[in-house]
């Protein structure tokens, strides 16, 4: 085998481990050959591990999970706090805390339906609440679903707290009646006691679920007020699920027309047709309304849930891969307030046995292989890169348009739904299916005084288009060298502090010569000199002995070692 292709082998494999430092280069693309263009993109930004939620079961302070993953949605997760909303239940005036995720619009239209007959709409589309937009939703089994949030107790164990489920109907009208949901309705029941201007349908809700043990269920539910009557303190619009449950959607809306409305005399009055969208609402099983204000922490987007650059083009976001990602968590706390820990490890999450990402916690790291786990210092900060595997090496499109209309007034607690007027909105759409990922947990020992890291998320980007405005080529790299570069990363390991460069580059170097024979014409030899002079090109030339007698500069000229 050639110097040349060593050196591409090279290349590759610290490209993949050291993406700050290197040029993207374009991966093998097959069975097809495809032209694409190339970027990269840099995310920065501080973290404290005591933030402005409150300590609470659901917020122990100190601890906090970051995820590295190659899914061009979501290439860093990371905890953040949220809020539990206040919600309409079966009754208008009776509230709960909740996360309220939706579908997408349907419109109800009454000269299309026949009168008392029943039609049924199916959803493709599940994103959360617009206040909740920071926690994810993805693809799963052909079908979008919302991620139930999940957080961390005291011992370090990702726990379910969302054990009751409650739904909703919302017109997209924008007049402020319409913070009132549509209740079901059925001819013949009393309506006495509902507000004015109350919009009723015959309808319901049909709900899919993914349990703790990856059983998918489904359920029927609708919010019939005649109910808080019939049972009264008993019903509340909310039904007991799994409170460890992975995945939830709403699969489809049925409904007998037309729509009414509650005049404000009294009479009630048909309607030709609404607009509207299906909503859940997630609450803590037993809350009791209206309550103060509630805090919890989990798995969500970054600020930058989208690329910032899909506002400038679409175009590299339409069919794109991850090529390299990486994370640099540096500790930038005073001195004498460093201490804590990091663990981390590769994890795979499978929604086939109800685990998603949100199961991230302490157990799942500190029992994993030896082999792909690192424990140390918070001190040191913490350096991880992704290697690739199947998901990540097909093409996808992260982000797409949905639309919104949903606003609360008011903040915590005090907040209530109503509906704006209706905008498109990006939304990013994970890859659900069993990957790998990056689990990266830090936690402070010690939170009298706050632990500050500065961050440092960088990634490749390749993407295929025939737009003129990109550089488009071919990946000439035989598929024989990306696989033994792949072989070398993982052999060298994932996890590292944040300050050692050369230990990274040492490593790839003995997991070059390992990967070697997979080449064809490859050697050891010629591998072990290629990883060697990989370690000295990155430390610069190498330096000449100095004379006898220091050589003069030039007045106000400065040596900087180094640099060049």
């Amino acid at each position: 085998m050639s110097h040349t292709g060593l050196k591409s082998l090279d290349e590759v494999a610290q490209t993949i481990c050291l993406p700050n430092e290197r040029a993207p280069i374009r991966l093998p693309t097959y069975p097809s050959i495809d032209k694409t263009a190339l970027f990269r993109y840099r995310y920065q930004n501080t973290q404290s591990l005591r933030d402005t939620a409150d300590p609470s079961d659901q917020n122990v302070v100190g601890r906090k999970r970051f995820l590295v993953t190659r899914d061009p949605a979501a290439p860093l997760l990371l905890d953040t706090v949220h809020t539990l909303q206040q919600a309409f239940s079966g009754a208008p005036e009776v509230y709960t805390g909740s996360v309220l995720a939706r579908s997408e619009p349907v419109d109800i239209n009454a000269a299309t339906v026949v009168y008392d007959t029943s039609a049924s709409v199916t959803f493709s589309k599940m994103y959360p609440w617009e206040f909740y937009n920071r926690l994810p939703s993805g693809e799963y089994d052909s079908k979008q679903w919302f991620v139930v949030p999940k957080t961390l107790d005291s011992y370090g164990k990702a726990s379910g707290f969302l054990g009751d489920l409650g739904m909703a109907l919302f017109r997209t009208d924008t007049e402020q009646l319409d913070r009132l949901p549509i209740v079901t309705y059925r001819v013949g029941q009393s309506v006495t006691d509902l507000p004015p201007n109350t919009f009723l349908l015959d309808y319901s809700l049909t709900i899919e679920t993914i349990d703790s043990t990856g059983t998918t269920g489904s359920m029927v539910l609708d919010m019939d007020y005649t109910k808080t009557n019939e049972l009264p303190g008993a019903y509340t619009g909310f039904y007991p699920i799994d409170p460890n449950t992975a995945l939830i959607r709403i699969k489809a809306l049925t409904y007998t027309g037309p729509v009414r409305r509650k005049k404000p005399n009294g009479d009630i009055e048909e309607v030709a047709g609404l607009s509207v969208y299906p909503t859940i609402l997630l609450a803590e099983r037993g809350s009791t309304p209206p309550g103060v204000p509630k805090s919890f922490r989990c798995l969500s987007y970054p600020a930058t849930s989208v690329n910032p650059e899909y506002y400038n083009s679409v175009a590299p976001f339409r069919s794109t891969r991850l090529n390299a990602s990486a994370l640099l968590l540096t500790n930038v706390t005073k001195v004498l307030n460093k201490e804590g820990t990091v663990e981390s490890s590769r994890v795979i999450f499978n929604p086939d046995s109800g685990r998603t990402f949100m199961n991230a916690d302490v157990p799942i790291v500190s029992t994993s292989n030896p082999e792909t786990r690192y424990f140390g210092a918070l001190e040191k900060g913490a350096y991880t890169f992704t290697a690739p595997d199947q998901e990540s090496l097909v093409f996808s499109t992260p982000y797409e348009s949905v639309r919104v209309n949903d606003y609360l007034i008011g903040a915590g607690g005090s907040a209530v739904p109503i509906i704006g007027k209706e905008a498109l909105a990006e939304r990013p759409v994970m890859n659900l299916n069993p990957r790998y990922m990056n689990a990266i947990i830090l936690t402070d020992l010690d939170m009298t005084d706050d632990s500050q890291l500065a961050l440092t998320l960088d990634t490749h980007w390749e993407f295929r288009t025939i737009s003129t405005l990109y550089q488009l080529d071919y990946s000439r790299m035989p598929i024989e060298t990306y696989h033994a570069a792949m072989l070398a990363v993982m052999r060298a390991g994932l996890f590292y502090e944040n300050n050692t460069h050369q230990k990274i580059l040492q490593a790839v170097g003995k997991g070059l010569k390992f990967a070697a024979p997979l080449i064809p014409g490859g050697n050891m030899l010629q591998l072990a000199h290629s990883a060697a002079q990989a370690v000295i090109d990155s430390r610069g030339k190498k330096q000449k002995k100095p004379a006898s007698k220091p050589s003069k500069q030039t007045k106000g000229s400065m040596k900087q070692k180094g640099f060049k």
